[in-house]
């Protein structure tokens, strides 16, 4: 099967913050990205300030940390792990990244 790539949009929180959102059909704000190890995926920042990835866990995750211009998006990061969890600096909002388990189901 063929790599896929993702797109996670962050937009405004009126409550605070950011909210992270999948560009997937039916997800929910805050909802994990649920892919493959060997997918893509790349962040389109919908918000108007510059907002800087940061890896939680793995901590120190090789070329993770990423600035996002006020209505711009990232290139594509490969995914290599099985669960990668982030946030934007200075927001307290966390977002988790999954692959999924190939001996379930």
């Amino acid at each position: 099967m063929m790599p896929k790539e993702w797109k996670i949009e962050i937009f405004d929180d009126p409550a605070g913050g950011v909210i992270f959102r999948p560009d997937v059909r039916f997800a929910q704000n805050g909802q994990s990205l649920k892919g493959k190890k060997g997918d893509s995926v790349s962040w389109s920042n919908r918000t108007e300030h510059e907002l800087i990835l940061e890896v939680i866990c793995p901590k120190g995750l090789a070329n993770f940390n990423r600035t996002i211009a006020r209505r711009d998006q990232t290139s594509l990061f490969p995914i290599k792990v099985s669960r990668i969890k982030y946030r934007c600096e200075g927001f307290p909002q966390e977002h988790v990244i999954e692959t999924e388990d190939p001996l379930v189901g």
